[in-house]
């Protein structure tokens, strides 16, 4: 009788161990996951076309960074301009670029994020007038530094008006939207640069080509929804509420309304100095300005959308586009008398190392923000930037790794892992049957055969794998390798 008992406590011991261990198995995995989810659903059509109307801006954008490497061709013969007249003028949008940074800024934040996409696309549309109607170098140079102002401020509100309109799992590709339609735009260029090049005064047809593509964005804007979170902002709650159920594919959009009210009631002090005078916010802005210097790319535009607090974004992205202008036009100025001095090798090993040690400041500094709403964003950075430790280091860097290549080399690591263990399980059961890989993850090891069997050094990386399937009951036989 003593022996039965003792062995029904031994047996009861063991299972509140397998049960504890499950516990601690399953939360060192999935703790990630006990955060808020936002809802998905298809893109509207209302959005979607508000998303190609705002990104038009991008499209103009990138057809007058190119579209001078045609014009002067012909400008350069018809105005007898000299070498240095050549790059003050190709250099001059840079110009217009940091102005209208500072100026865009101002418009988007106490206006409204349509009304910054409505006033640079008129400016631009009065530089392109100016350019094309020229008859001397100062029109030209206006004309070239009134478009810079439009095109660059342009971009900075589009891009931050669809971060806020867009749900979370649509935002990177909405926003990368306007960058994609700057590569159009480059294309587009390259493309009536080759018609016009032959043609008399076709550097006019050049520059004014585009012209009606800003007026039908002008005329298109009126007719987008606002942003959500600017009109609650401004205190329009039920405005902003009507505009949610618009744009969004679910009709409750309280849960939403109410975090963008309580998001906003927190940063509601915030104003521009505190971007220098706030520890919070300096960390946001170094961020930013890190991301301009690092990788003047996509995902710059998507990132600093999401950073910055609703009041102050406008300013605070424009601040940090001008200093990216400002970086380019010195990389512009000193590029051909720096290779000159020092050689080609050394000036593009030089750009190499500063992209390098991008890579660290990536992986340890810029927060993930993919799929949360820009309130869990924020809130995230006001409750303290925790940058990441070293013990996570792996984790962050997997999960930057793009899912498929991540998908192989689990498979790759799994299959070795198996060799070494020589794991042979048996199904047992089971409505339907399943990969290896599966039974692998789905195994609950016995605490005592799995510290045995298992090597110190590998017992980590299995329990890693390890979760409880209370629908698969599988029954392992491990060998020592």
């Amino acid at each position: 009788m003593k022996q039965a008992v003792t062995m029904k406590t031994q047996a009861e011991t063991e299972q509140e161990n397998d049960s504890k261990s499950t516990e601690n198995q399953n939360h060192f995995q999935y703790s990630i996951l006990n955060q808020p989810t936002t809802k998905k659903g298809p893109i509207g059509l209302l959005l979607i076309v508000a998303s190609i109307v705002a990104s038009g801006s991008g499209l103009i954008f990138g057809y007058e960074l190119a579209d001078i490497s045609g014009a002067l061709l012909q400008l350069s013969t018809e105005f007898h301009l000299t070498c240095a007249k050549q790059e003050i003028i190709v250099s001059a949008i840079i110009m217009g670029g940091i102005v209208g940074s500072l100026s865009s800024g101002y418009i988007i934040d106490r206006w409204e994020r349509r009304m910054g996409i409505i006033v640079t696309s008129c400016c631009y549309i009065l530089g392109a007038v100016i350019l094309s109607a020229s008859t001397s170098y100062a029109m030209l140079m206006g004309g070239r530094i009134i478009v810079g102002i439009g095109t660059t401020s342009g971009v900075i509100a589009a891009c931050i008006y669809l971060s806020e309109v867009a749900p979370p799992d649509r935002r990177g590709m909405l926003v990368s939207l306007t960058e994609f339609m700057t590569v159009i735009g480059v294309l587009l260029a390259y493309v009536f640069n080759y018609t016009f090049s032959r043609i008399s005064n076709g550097w006019r047809y050049m520059f004014a080509i585009v012209i009606p593509i800003a007026v039908l964005q002008v005329i298109g804007i009126f007719f987008l929804p606002p942003s959500p979170r600017f009109m609650v902002k401004k205190g329009n709650d039920e405005k902003a509420s009507l505009v949610l159920k618009k744009i969004r594919s679910y009709s409750n959009v309280d849960d939403e309304l109410a975090n963008i009210k309580s998001s906003l009631t927190n940063e509601n002090n915030y104003n521009f100095l505190d971007l220098f005078r706030s520890n919070n916010l300096r960390m946001r802005f170094c961020i930013g300005f890190g991301l301009a210097i690092f990788l003047q790319a996509t995902v710059i535009w998507v990132l600093l959308s999401e950073i910055f607090p609703v009041g102050i974004k406008g300013r605070a992205v424009a601040l940090i586009a001008c200093l990216n202008w400002a970086l380019n036009l010195l990389i512009a100025l000193t590029f051909l008398s720096v290779t000159e001095l020092i050689g080609l090798m050394w000036v593009l090993l030089i750009y190499a190392i500063v992209s390098f040690i991008g890579l660290p400041f990536i992986i340890f500094i810029v927060p993930e923000t993919k799929g949360q709403t820009l309130e869990e964003i924020s809130e995230q950075l006001n409750q303290g930037y925790n940058r990441t430790p070293i013990c996570c280091t792996t984790e962050h860097i997997k999960r930057l790794i793009p899912g498929i290549f991540r998908k192989q080399r689990d498979a790759s690591c799994e299959k070795k892992l198996m060799e070494k263990l020589n794991v042979r399980c048996q199904l047992s059961s089971m409505e339907s049957p399943c990969r290896l890989s599966t039974t692998l993850s789905s195994c609950l090891y016995p605490q005592k055969i799995y510290k045995t069997l298992i090597p110190s050094c590998l017992q980590k990386v299995v329990l890693c794998g390890l979760c409880l399937c209370p629908k698969h009951r599988l029954s392992c036989t491990l060998d020592a390798a």
